[in-house]
């Protein structure tokens, strides 16, 4: 072991004595030796989490891997839905808000190993006709609420993503106004739609069409509205296959 190493190795040490890392899901304080991610959502929590039952994400009725169903096709852009698990679920409630309003980035590695599962699962890995993979998309957020944030979570679970399945990263879209969270609004479906309506438009470097067969990514899937909204622009520039990825649906 070099100096530069034994150094690195001893001040993580002193760090784990001071600031133990803890399970988000079982609260148990994990062996230093374990990768940080992996301390922050242990192994044994990771098998402990509800399984999605998959859905048409249109009608709610159960799809086995997710596909919207032929008759609600015509009301959303999206081919399907892929989800980890509820968002009822404790421990993944907990992941989530630990990783995304209590700034702990490493957890983007576990959850975006445990939505890489569920998309490979889902059957999103085949090839189109000239041997490409799907892509991944990040929902972006505006600009001023990653500023206070720091960092996107969509941006990090898709990279996450990305180097398990060995799927590019692109930022296709932009924020384009600030909105509202989705969770702070009371009222139907249709007031969430309103909310995120012409929220989303195409950066202007990405290439025209863009790419056939994509996959956004995000965190939470409550009402749809958010990631319809931003897959319809992507509709509208000639995607044809669009595909919603998060780790908990709401």
């Amino acid at each position: 072991m070099s100096l530069r190493e034994e150094v690195r190795s001893t001040a993580r040490a002193v760090l784990d004595l001071l600031f133990p890392i803890a399970c988000v899901g079982c609260g148990t304080y994990q062996e230093t030796s374990t990768a940080e991610a992996g301390r922050w959502l242990c192994a044994a929590c990771r098998q402990r989490l509800m399984p999605d039952a998959p859905v048409c994400l249109v009608c709610g009725l159960r799809a086995p891997t997710g596909r919207t169903c032929y008759p609600c096709l015509p009301r959303t852009p999206l081919a399907g839905s892929v989800a980890v698990g509820p968002y009822r679920d404790p421990i993944l409630r907990s992941a989530i808000a630990t990783f995304k309003f209590r700034g702990v980035r490493a957890l983007a590695g576990p959850l975006g190993e445990l939505l890489a599962r569920n998309i490979a699962a889902a059957g999103l890995l085949r090839q189109s006709p000239d041997g490409a993979l799907p892509a991944l998309v990040p929902l972006p957020l505006h600009p001023r609420r990653e500023r206070a944030r720091g960092f996107n979570q969509a941006q990090l679970l898709a990279e996450a993503v990305g180097t398990h399945l060995g799927l590019p990263v692109t930022r296709l879209l932009l924020r384009t106004r600030p909105t509202p969270p989705q969770t702070s609004l009371l009222g139907s479906a249709a007031v969430r739609r309103q909310n995120v309506a012409h929220a989303f438009a195409l950066r202007s470097d990405v290439p025209h069409p863009p790419p056939p067969r994509l996959v956004l990514v995000d965190d939470v899937f409550t009402s749809g509205a958010t990631l319809e909204a931003a897959a319809g622009v992507l509709a509208s520039a000639g995607t044809k296959e669009l595909w919603a990825a998060v780790v908990a649906r709401g």
